[in-house]
């Protein structure tokens, strides 16, 4: 009986790479060796970076897998990468990208790929509470599955930002029949300093050693990963790699709580905010929210309080008070207020010192011969200039002077 189950196994698995091969109109390509079906209740979390447990792969199988899109045109420009070489992936994808970029997310999903999700913003899990954790996973899965529509549905998928879990949340999206993802090994395209010629080392390094098998992290949000992909697929076809295509076996179960605010009343029915089933709705969401924030904080008694403190800056600074105003008002951050605060007085206060000691009766030649042009270049500072060859020592008004070639300057001085 064992056997033929295997022998029937054997043969769906060589249907499936048949009706594969004839799909795929390059001979040469990658492609995908199988399809691996999983069930989240028998499968909860994977991924050897954050849990024991990872897919069950064969020697040479890799899962690959995206997260943070998408994002135009890098996405897109991976999407053809993927199809010319035939290869399947999974994308974690945010919220936000996908209420952003709809479009996007259907062309991932007409193209065979798997969908899951990657949060609503992108928020720590280890810095917030449960409730605001919950309020993540769900608007992350309502935004996507719009994004999607009716004809395609988001895989019970989810993966924490920067894979900081935690036991609450994993015990939530276990309630709702979603596995948890983590990855066994990455290859660093986050970095902005780094080479498409060096992620693809460290991926075929850390492939390695990871017993040429496991699930790969990388980002569908950056053209150098775009760049590094061709290479790293011919790669992994030239030293005898498999890539497998994950798929759900099951769908998500609705939200235990109906009453969070995904599922609230909505004027277009769908019970999502505007932001997470309108485009441009979601590109103005972070603006809005930082208008919003600054018209309740400048009429809060707290703002008003904060106001009248930077009046007197403000008041020095004519030029930059709205970009002032801005970082102290609006930031909404005492300690932050205070801090600029002191700097901005005690910049005023050593200039009007530095002053009071240099500009003398006994300078003031010095002072007057200071021009027009140098004065409008540094506002701020009160050099001495002297002629060439001029003696210069110190004096009772400046007895901490020191000379350089051309100029005096004092050692508080930006110059100094």
């Amino acid at each position: 009986m064992f056997k033929l189950g295997a022998l029937v196994a054997a043969s769906l698995l060589a249907i499936g790479a048949a009706a594969h091969a004839a799909e795929c109109d390059n001979p040469d390509a990658l492609g995908v060796s199988r399809t691996l079906e999983v069930d989240p209740a028998q499968l909860p979390k994977i991924g050897t970076m954050s849990y024991h447990d990872s897919l069950p792969l064969d020697d040479h199988e890799i899962v690959i897998t995206f997260d943070d899109g998408p994002l135009p045109p890098h996405t897109e420009k991976i999407l053809e990468i993927m199809a010319a070489q035939c290869v399947k992936a999974t994308y974690f994808m945010i919220g936000k990208m996908a209420a952003a970029y709809p479009e996007s997310v259907r062309k991932v999903a007409a193209a065979g790929h798997t969908i899951g999700t990657h949060s609503w913003s992108h928020p720590w899990f280890t810095r917030m509470s449960m409730d605001k954790a919950r309020d993540e996973i769900d608007r992350g899965f309502s935004s996507v599955q719009a994004a999607l529509g009716d004809e395609h549905k988001v895989a019970p998928f989810f993966r924490f930002p920067g894979l900081l879990h935690r036991a609450d949340s994993e015990a939530y999206l276990a309630e709702r029949g979603i596995m948890v993802w983590s990855v066994d090994f990455h290859g660093d395209d986050w970095h902005h300093r780094i080479s498409p010629q060096e992620i693809v080392k460290r991926v075929m390094t850390r492939l390695a050693a990871n017993h040429n098998r496991g699930v790969l992290l990388l980002h569908d949000i950056h053209a150098r990963t775009a760049a590094a992909l061709p290479s790293l697929l011919t790669q992994l076809k030239e030293q005898g790699y498999k890539v497998v295509h994950v798929v759900p076996a099951t769908e998500i179960k609705p939200a235990p709580n109906s009453e969070t605010p995904v599922a609230s009343a909505s004027p277009d029915g769908t019970g999502l905010p505007a932001a997470a089933t309108n485009p441009a709705a979601a590109r103005r969401a972070v603006s809005a929210a930082v208008a919003a924030v600054a018209t309740d904080r400048t009429d809060a008694e707290v703002g008003a309080g904060d106001a009248a403190k930077a009046a007197p800056v403000l008041a020095d600074h004519p030029s930059s008070a709205s970009a002032m105003r801005k970082r102290l008002v609006l930031r909404n951050n005492h300690a932050a207020f205070a801090r600029r605060l002191a700097v901005a007085r005690n910049r005023q206060g050593t200039q009007a010192r530095f002053a009071a000691a240099h500009v003398t009766p006994a300078r003031a030649a010095a002072v007057t011969r200071l021009t027009q042009a140098h004065a409008a270049v540094t506002p701020r500072r009160v050099v001495l200039i002297h002629r060439a060859g001029a003696s210069a020592r110190p004096t009772q008004a400046c007895a901490n002077c020191r000379v350089v070639p051309g100029k005096r300057v004092h050692p508080g001085s930006p110059r100094a």
